[in-house]
């Protein structure tokens, strides 16, 4: 763990609460990936943030330019194309009308048409990762996009 980050007592997971050790305020509580199982403040990241950079300046100019910011983009991409790939996977790889199998074609349909609530909380090229993040839920199945279109505005499938 960091030498900055405060640590977390009385972890609340469902409110996503807790009381730092530093500050000895209940605060909201912050992860990383990279740190599974440590919890720090948010007040405890910003902080960490501040030092580092003050300690290496040439990090902070380095991922401000615009070949790292391109760089992050590319990777960003190629991480939600193999995400997206693995969703499709997981639910067959197909339309479940027509059977069409092109991975450019085939779109995620909420069977319950209840999308819209959902794209109000979630972004639409994120929504692979909330799949994969949520264990595959059962209520999403794949159509291609002619069927998709035809399911929003006619409210009806053929077959």
């Amino acid at each position: 763990m960091g030498k900055w980050l405060h640590r977390i007592s009385n972890v609340n997971i469902e409110a996503k609460t807790g009381t730092c050790s530093r500050c000895g305020k209940n605060t909201r509580i912050y992860t990383r990936p990279s740190m599974k199982g440590y919890w720090a403040c948010n007040n405890a990241r910003i902080e960490s943030r501040k030092k580092y950079y003050k300690e290496h300046p040439e990090k902070h100019k380095q991922s401000n330019t615009l070949a790292y910011k391109a760089a992050c983009s590319k990777r960003r991409i190629r991480r939600n194309a193999v995400i997206r790939l693995e969703c499709i996977e997981h639910y067959g790889g197909k339309c479940v009308i027509c059977g069409d199998t092109n991975t450019n074609h085939l779109t995620f349909d909420h069977i319950n048409n209840d999308g819209k609530e959902q794209r109000k909380t979630i972004p639409t090229s994120r929504f692979p990762r909330y799949l994969k993040r949520m264990g595959y839920p059962d209520y999403i199945q794949l159509l291609c996009w002619n069927h998709n279109l035809e399911k929003s505005i006619y409210g009806v499938m053929t077959i």
